[in-house]
C-alpha cells in the first residue's frame, strides 16, 4: 500500500501490485462475453478475474485485473442492474463467484466492486434472467445445494427457492424460458439423479419463501452439463451429459434425438444454435455443430 497524508483529516491509500518478468498464472474456469463483444471477462483457479479489450481481428489486450477471490473463481454472469450510487446505464456490471460461496458485484466501467457476499451455498451455475411477470430481474442459481436459488442481482439477498416435494437432489443444470400467451414464466431443471423438475413462477412468489415444482419426471440422462430449451418451441429441449447430447419433447420427455460424444472426448456444454442445429462444446474446447431431422 502507498499511503499519503496531506493533512490531519484526509488519507490516501492506493494499493499497487507488482510482480516480475513473469506475469501471474492465470489458468480459466470460468468466461463471458460482454455486449457489443467489446470485452471479455475471464475468472480463474487463482481467484483473480482479468477483463480483456477485444481488439481488431479479436486479438486480447488485458484491460484490468481484480485480485479478489481466495479461491477459484467458478462462476462469472452478466447483469443489467442500476444501482443507488450508479449512472442510469445497466451495461457493464458482472456477478462472480467462487468455490467458498463468495459472491461479488462488479461494475466493469469503473472498474470497481459494488457488493460482497459470503454465502454458504457454492454455485456451478448462475444465470440473469428478466421476468415477463414481475419488474424485478432474477438471478437464478444452482450448485452444490439442493434446490434452485432465486436472489435479486442488484442486492444479492434471497427472493425465493425453488423446490421440490421429492427427497433434496442437487440440480445439475435449468434452463428457463416465458410461456407464450401468459404473463408467466416457467423453469426446467434437472438433477444429478435424472429428474427433470418443472416451476412456474407468475411474479406472486413471496419474498423468502419456497416454491414446488407443478411436475416432474425422471430420465435415464446422468450428471446432466447442460440444459437448454429451444427459443421457438420450448417444448424441444436439449441436454448435454459427458458421453451423449440428446434431444426430448418436454412435454412427455421422450427422446427424440440422440448422439454419442467421439471417441475420446467428452461434452461438456451445448446449446440451439438456429432452428434446426445444435452447437456443442466439448472439455477439449472442441465445438460441433449437428443439423437436425426435419420433423
Amino acid at each position: 500500500m502507498l499511503s499519503s497524508t496531506n493533512s490531519d483529516t484526509f488519507k490516501c491509500i492506493v494499493p499497487v501490485t507488482l510482480w516480475s518478468k513473469e506475469p501471474p498464472s492465470h489458468c480459466i474456469t470460468s468466461i463471458i462475453l460482454m455486449p457489443e463483444h467489446s470485452s471479455i471477462v475471464t475468472g480463474s483457479r487463482e481467484g483473480h478475474i482479468i477483463v480483456w479489450d477485444v481488439q481488431e481481428q479479436w486479438k486480447l489486450k488485458p484491460e484490468f485485473v481484480y485480485f479478489s477471490h481466495k479461491t477459484s473463481v467458478d462462476v462469472l454472469c452478466e447483469v443489467f442492474v442500476t444501482l443507488p450510487d450508479s449512472t442510469p446505464d445497466l451495461d457493464g456490471h458482472f456477478i462472480s463467484s467462487d468455490a467458498s460461496g463468495k459472491m461479488m458485484l462488479w461494475n466493469m466501467n469503473a472498474a470497481t466492486c459494488k457488493l460482497t457476499r459470503h454465502s454458504q451455498f457454492v454455485h456451478t451455475a448462475i444465470k440473469y434472467y428478466q421476468s415477463t411477470s414481475s419488474s424485478t430481474p432474477m438471478l437464478l442459481c444452482c450448485g452444490r445445494y439442493p434446490d434452485i436459488l432465486v436472489l435479486n442481482p442488484a442486492t444479492l439477498d434471497s427472493l425465493f427457492t425453488l423446490s421440490s416435494r421429492r427427497k433434496p437432489q442437487w440440480m445439475s443444470a435449468f434452463s428457463v424460458f416465458s410461456h407464450q400467451g401468459c404473463n408467466e414464466d416457467v423453469l426446467l431443471g434437472i438433477s444429478s439423479c435424472g429428474t427433470v423438475f418443472m416451476w412456474t413462477i407468475a411474479g406472486d412468489e413471496k419474498k423468502g419463501g419456497v416454491k414446488l415444482e407443478d411436475e416432474s419426471k425422471t430420465v435415464r440422462c446422468m450428471s446432466t452439463q447442460a440444459m437448454a430449451c429451444h427459443p421457438d418451441n420450448p417444448r424441444t429441449l436439449l441436454l448435454v451429459t459427458p458421453k451423449f447430447w440428446q434431444i426430448y419433447d418436454a412435454v412427455d420427455m421422450c427422446l427424440l434425438v440422440s448422439q454419442e460424444a467421439p471417441k475420446g472426448t467428452r461434452w461438456q456444454s451445448g446449446d440451439f444454435l438456429a432452428i434446426n442445429r445444435v452447437l456443442v462444446g466439448t472439455t477439449d474446447g472442441e465445438a460441433y455443430v449437428y443439423q437436425l431431422p426435419a420433423g
